[in-house]
């Protein structure tokens, strides 16, 4: 994938958004979430601020990967709905914290540990 670096924000800074004339273009090597639950035996706490890529990430995990994992909090951007009945089916107890600064968080408790 390329990003693109400017120097006022940094490689952050311009993800996901057009790129600028003065952004220096990198690449780089993506794994899925998936893939990397896949290389670990137990997950106590997995916390996920991904800007969006929220719902990609988990969906892709399949619930035998998902349930090696004790708790999930997700930052999330958009109605969360499909994420909370998936993380439901796969055996998790899912809760909403909103805060009136806009932050909003979903915490999944594995009820399989």
């Amino acid at each position: 994938m390329e990003i693109y670096n400017d120097d006022f924000c940094g490689p952050t800074g311009t993800f996901g958004y057009r790129q600028i004339n003065s952004a220096k273009k990198i690449n780089i090597e993506l794994n899925s979430l998936a893939k990397l639950i896949n290389k670990i035996e137990r997950i106590d706490i997995l916390k996920m601020d991904c800007e969006g890529a929220e719902f990609e990430s988990v969906l892709s995990c399949n619930e035998k990967d998902l349930r090696k994992i004790k708790v999930i909090a997700i930052e999330y951007h958009k109605k969360p709905t499909v994420l909370i009945e998936y993380l439901k089916s796969c055996g998790f107890r899912v809760m909403l914290k909103e805060k009136k600064d806009g932050f909003r968080a979903i915490f999944a408790i594995n009820n399989n540990q």
